[in-house]
C-alpha cells in the first residue's frame, strides 16, 4: 500500500512539474535509462530522490529545447546570405512552435515560420529516436563538414577532408536516412518564382534542422500550404542509389497562414520602359512590393535587339551546342562615371533565378529582394554579365494607383491606408 501511495505521489510531482515541458519519447526514454542505469530500480525511492528525479529531468528537458531551439530562421538568413539585411525587428513576426509529428524513428517538429504574403520561411527539425540513425540531405561523397555547417568554408572542408560516407564509417551507426521536404498548395502554383532549402546536422545530438523559403509570384493575404517531410533509408550506404522507399518514413503539416503585415506595406511600380541599349534590352516593368521583413521586386524584360543582345549572352562551348545566359540586374548605389557599381542589401529571401515568360517573344523576368531600408523612390539598376556590370540605368517609382490593383493586391491592402510604409 505503501509504495503504491508513493508511486501515486512520483506521478503527482512529475505532472506537475513537467506538465509545462515538451519532451519528445525519445529525450524522456533517454533520460529514465540514464537515470535507472538502463534496468528497473527495485529499491524504495524517497520523496527528496523523486524530487531530484525531477529537477534533473526539467534541466536535461531545457537543454534539449536549447539544443532543438537554438538555430532558427534568423540564424540562417545570417548564415546563408551575403550582403544581406535583417530588420531589428525581424522576431516579432515569427511564429513558434506550429506542429510536432512522430513517425517509428523520428520526432518532426516544424519550429518557424514566417509568411509575409509571397514568400514562406520554414524551419523544421528532424530528431532521431537513436543517436545510430544518420540523417543527411547531401551526396555521400560531399564534405561531412559542409552537412555541419551552413556557411562552410572550402579551406576548412579540405583541411577536415572527410566525406559524409567517411564519417558514416567512422560513426558506428546502424542506418543512414536521407532528409528531403516538399511543399505544395491546392489553389496556387508552387515554384512558379522559386524556392531553396538549407539543412545542417547537430552531430552532438544527431538532430537535423531543415530552412525553406518558398516564394510564390501571387500576392496573398491568407495562403494555405502543406509540407511533407520525407526520411528514406539507404539499403546499402555505399550505393547511394538504394534508397529504400518502402521503408522510407514521413509527416506531413498543412497550415493556412496569415501574413505579417506591420500595416504600412505599399506597391511600387515602374512602367516607364528603361532601356539598357548595350545590351540590347528593354526593362518594361519594375514592381516592388513593400513588406515587413524586406522589398521583393521583379522585373519584366524585353529584347530590342536580338544579335546584339545574342553576341553577348550566347556561350559557344562547341559547335553543336549553344546556351544562351541571361542578364543579371541588381540594384545599386547611384554611381558616377567610371565607378564600381556597389549592390544594395539583399532582403531576407535572397536573390531568385531569372526566367522566361515567352522564349519567343523575347519576354523574360526576374525576381529578387531588398533590404527593407532601401525605400525610396528612385533606383539604379545594374546589368550584369557572370558578375561583370556592363550597363547602370536610374528610374523612378510611385506608388501604385489602387485602382490598378490586381484583385489578390486589393484583398492584401485593403486593411489600412499603407501609402507611407515605415522606414
Amino acid at each position: 500500500m505503501k509504495d503504491n501511495r508513493l508511486e501515486q505521489r512520483i506521478q503527482h510531482s512529475l505532472n506537475a512539474e513537467l506538465s509545462g515541458l515538451n519532451t519528445t519519447s525519445w529525450q524522456r526514454d533517454q533520460f529514465f535509462e540514464n537515470a535507472t542505469g538502463g534496468t528497473k530500480v527495485k529499491r524504495k525511492l524517497t520523496y527528496s530522490l523523486v524530487l531530484a528525479i525531477v529537477m534533473l529531468l526539467i534541466a536535461a528537458t531545457a537543454l534539449a529545447a536549447a539544443i532543438t531551439n537554438g538555430f532558427g530562421l534568423m540564424d540562417f538568413w545570417k548564415d546563408t546570405r551575403d550582403n544581406v539585411e535583417i530588420p531589428e525587428d525581424a522576431g516579432q513576426y515569427i511564429e513558434h512552435d506550429l506542429a510536432v509529428e512522430e513517425t517509428e524513428h523520428f520526432t518532426v517538429r516544424f519550429r518557424e515560420a514566417l509568411y509575409d504574403g509571397k514568400t514562406c520561411h520554414i524551419v523544421y527539425d528532424v530528431i532521431p529516436r537513436s543517436k545510430e540513425l544518420l540523417l543527411f540531405d547531401k551526396p555521400l561523397d560531399e564534405y561531412w563538414y559542409a552537412q555541419t555547417r551552413l556557411n562552410a568554408d572550402i579551406e576548412e572542408m579540405l583541411e577536415d577532408g572527410r566525406t559524409i560516407l567517411d564519417r558514416w564509417d567512422e560513426g558506428g551507426y546502424t542506418s543512414g536516412w536521407q532528409v528531403d521536404i516538399d511543399v505544395g498548395s491546392d489553389t496556387d502554383t508552387i515554384g512558379e518564382t522559386s524556392s531553396r532549402s538549407n539543412g545542417i546536422l547537430d552531430e552532438e545530438t544527431g538532430i537535423y534542422t531543415g530552412q525553406l523559403d518558398i516564394s510564390i509570384g501571387s500576392l496573398k493575404e491568407e495562403r494555405t500550404l502543406w509540407f511533407n517531410v520525407w526520411m528514406v533509408p539507404l539499403k546499402d550506404m555505399h550505393d547511394e542509389e538504394s534508397l529504400d522507399y518502402d521503408h522510407g518514413e514521413y509527416v506531413h503539416m498543412e497550415r493556412t497562414f496569415h501574413a505579417a503585415t506591420s500595416g504600412e506595406e505599399v506597391i511600387l511600380v515602374n512602367t516607364t520602359p528603361v532601356l539598357f541599349s548595350s545590351i540590347g534590352v528593354q526593362v518594361d516593368q519594375v514592381r516592388l512590393v513593400v513588406l515587413p521583413q524586406e522589398i521583393q521586386y521583379q522585373i519584366d524584360y524585353s529584347l530590342t535587339d536580338a544579335t546584339l543582345y545574342h553576341s553577348i549572352f550566347d556561350d559557344h562551348p562547341d559547335a553543336d551546342h549553344t546556351v544562351t545566359l541571361q542578364p543579371e540586374f541588381r540594384f545599386v548605389k547611384a554611381t558616377q562615371d567610371g565607378d564600381e557599381p556597389v549592390a544594395l542589401p539583399k532582403g531576407i529571401t535572397g536573390n531568385f533565378s531569372g526566367y522566361s515568360i515567352d522564349e519567343e517573344k523575347g519576354l523574360y523576368r526576374q525576381t529578387g529582394s531588398l533590404g527593407r531600408s532601401n525605400f525610396t523612390d528612385i533606383y539604379t539598376l545594374c546589368a550584369y554579365r557572370i558578375s561583370v556590370p556592363i550597363e547602370t540605368v536610374s528610374f523612378q517609382v510611385d506608388v501604385q494607383n489602387p485602382d490598378s490593383f490586381t484583385p489578390e493586391e486589393r484583398v492584401w491592402l485593403q486593411e489600412s491606408d499603407r501609402s507611407k510604409p515605415h522606414k
